[in-house]
Parts: C-alpha cells; sequence; structure tokens
C-alpha cells in the first residue's frame, strides 16, 4: 500500500516492502490459485460436468449435493 499513514505503520512494525510490484498482478493473487486448484479437482471428479458445460445448473446441484 502506498498510502502514507500505511507506510509509516508497516516501517513501525520494520517490515520490508517492496515497492516494485505492480499493483495488479495475478501471480500475487492467491485466491486466483485457489480457485484453479478447486476447478481442477472438481473437474477430476466430475468429467461429465467438465464435458457438458450446456447443463450448468444440473452441475451446479450436482457439486452442491458433495459439498
Amino acid at each position: 500500500h502506498t498510502a502514507r499513514k500505511a507506510r509509516l505503520w508497516f516501517k513501525g512494525k520494520r517490515i520490508t516492502l517492496v515497492v516494485n510490484w505492480p499493483p495488479f498482478s495475478l501471480n500475487l493473487n492467491p485466491i486466483k490459485h485457489v480457485w484453479w486448484h478447486l476447478k481442477k479437482r472438481l473437474y477430476d471428479i466430475f468429467p461429465d460436468v467438465a464435458a457438458d458445460k450446456s447443463q450448468l445448473e444440473y452441475a451446479r446441484k450436482r457439486i452442491e449435493s458433495c459439498l
């Protein structure tokens, strides 16, 4: 974060910031990786759902019933 108050807080906690990271980097967004792995596991468990995207509501219900 680049707000002055945030920088001072980090400095007070002796936390080193990496200032040359891009503001929006998919590689630094852990939730994107979590969703990718979840989607892959679901497709491994339900290969027919992965193959047939025309029945999206049916697929969603099947997945929810397994959670």
